[in-house]
């Protein structure tokens, strides 16, 4: 089914009642099936970094809880010719955070929400445009239209609204974030493709 957008106070009800089933779901998924899961993306990430070799500058993620947990990935990044790219949250509220070029994993330090972050001490700002592949964390996607249904703070959204960002992007999920149908409002955008444990499907244009 394709999504349709209805009245905005419709689809933000029914967003929040969506993240809530997702969030269940996940909440009653055994740690033994979401490690499973997290291998079988994390193996996925390396064999699309492995073919994806035009793609300098790669952003990632560092995965929070119901997240899949990707961060074992980002040696196979850094030691496969890659530019490394996290983000960094700066204000909260508003949704604003940068992209930080990571080096070496040491540099990175505890931030808000108890997210991993870059150190700006040592990770220096990468302008948007410069991004090649992105890979997009959320609650819930549509692997066929490639909608997504963020975590509500806004941050992907401002990312993804940048005329300046111009990267390949896949959503990464677990089996039961992928949905039929998405909620969607004017300002949500599609990925190019949806990857879980069940493989990576392209979304057609």
């Amino acid at each position: 089914m394709n999504e349709k957008m209805a009245h905005p106070t419709d689809i933000r009800n029914s967003k929040a009642l969506l993240r809530r089933e997702i969030k269940s779901r996940l909440a009653g998924t055994t740690d033994a099936e979401l490690e499973r899961q997290d291998g079988e993306i994390a193996c996925q990430i390396v064999g699309i970094l492995n073919t994806a070799q035009t793609a300098q500058t790669v952003l990632m993620f560092s995965p929070i809880r119901f997240e899949p947990q990707i961060a074992s990935a980002f040696d196979h990044c850094l030691n496969g010719g890659h530019q490394l790219v996290l983000p960094r949250i700066t204000d909260a509220a508003s949704g604003a955070m940068n992209l930080l070029r990571v080096d070496a994993l040491d540099t990175m330090v505890n931030g808000p929400f108890g997210i991993t972050e870059p150190d700006p001490d040592f990770c220096p700002p990468v302008d948007a445009g410069s991004i090649d592949l992105a890979f997009i964390p959320g609650w819930a996607f549509n692997p066929q239209s490639g909608a997504r249904l963020g975590k509500g703070g806004g941050f992907y959204d401002r990312l993804l609204a940048n005329p300046n960002f111009r990267a390949r992007t896949i959503g990464v999920a677990y089996s039961d974030q992928l949905v039929p149908d998405l909620p969607i409002e004017a300002h949500d955008h599609p990925m190019d493709a949806v990857l879980s444990p069940e493989g990576l499907v392209e979304v057609e244009k």
